[in-house]
């Protein structure tokens, strides 16, 4: 779909924020180091193909790339480039990439008894947000806990492994693709509200009353955060913690 997008919008100038490069993103799970580079051009799939380059990712190995490139009869080569200014080797900076793994985001956090599956290529952005968003408030507020064989399952494709004792449903198109599971717990919408989902899934997952004395915490966290008494990332998670990244720069 980027790659159709790209084939009808046809921008004058393409313009990369390279200030900052995101390592294992993106948001939650990743680290931000400082590049202090700009990537601008009149050709969308250039600007890309060097900011892939400079991250230490080979352009061809760029799946909506390979897509544009056969839509549009495009090369990959990076050398039929010309790029104006620094050398792209003399900036280029590896950095790891993976994409969305929300059970990384358990693992981080200490928190076991969990399984989350790849939810797969239909698994929504709606859906990936805020199932982001609600894993990154239960993590932050309940690192280090075990929980009961537990799992949470999203998007169409997937379905729960045998063992697992408590099921969470995670959006209606996981709910319509399990509903001979009559005792999993239903996360609804399309996609389902962040705070509705995080109150249910943390009733069922550690308790009405921890969850309570936890949510009421955290309500007052945020109250003090929009009245500048307190100070917190929320709901970002570990990803700005490198020796790199200044908060002063924004």
């Amino acid at each position: 779909m980027i790659a159709m997008l790209n084939t009808q919008v046809r921008p004058k100038l393409t313009v990369i924020d390279g200030i900052y490069a995101m390592e294992n993103g993106p948001s939650a799970l990743g680290t931000a180091h400082r590049m202090d580079l700009i990537i601008t051009g009149k050709d969308t799939l250039s600007c890309d193909m060097v900011g892939s380059a400079v991250l230490g990712i080979e352009p061809f190995s760029v799946e909506h790339f390979r897509e544009f490139a056969s839509i549009a009869g495009r090369s990959l080569d990076l050398a039929a480039i010309d790029v104006k200014g620094e050398n792209v080797k003399d900036v280029t900076k590896k950095l790891e990439w993976k994409a969305n793994n929300y059970q990384n985001i358990y693992d981080r956090a200490r928190i076991g008894g969990i399984t989350i599956q790849d939810p797969g290529k239909k698994f929504c952005t709606g859906c990936t947000s805020n199932m982001q968003a609600l894993s990154v408030a239960f993590c932050k507020d309940n690192a280090g806990t075990t929980l009961n064989t537990t799992e949470i399952c999203c998007g169409p494709e997937v379905r729960p492994k045998a063992d697992s004792k408590k099921v969470f449903l995670f959006g209606d198109c996981s709910i319509r693709a399990n509903k001979e599971l009559t005792d999993g717990i239903r996360l609804k919408g399309c996609p389902p509200k962040v705070s509705d989902s995080l109150v249910l899934f943390m009733n069922h997952a550690i308790g009405k009353q921890r969850a309570r004395r936890i949510l009421g915490v955290r309500l007052f966290k945020t109250i003090g955060t929009k009245l500048g008494i307190y100070d917190e990332d929320f709901p970002t998670y570990r990803g700005y913690e490198s020796p790199e990244f200044d908060k002063r720069h924004f």
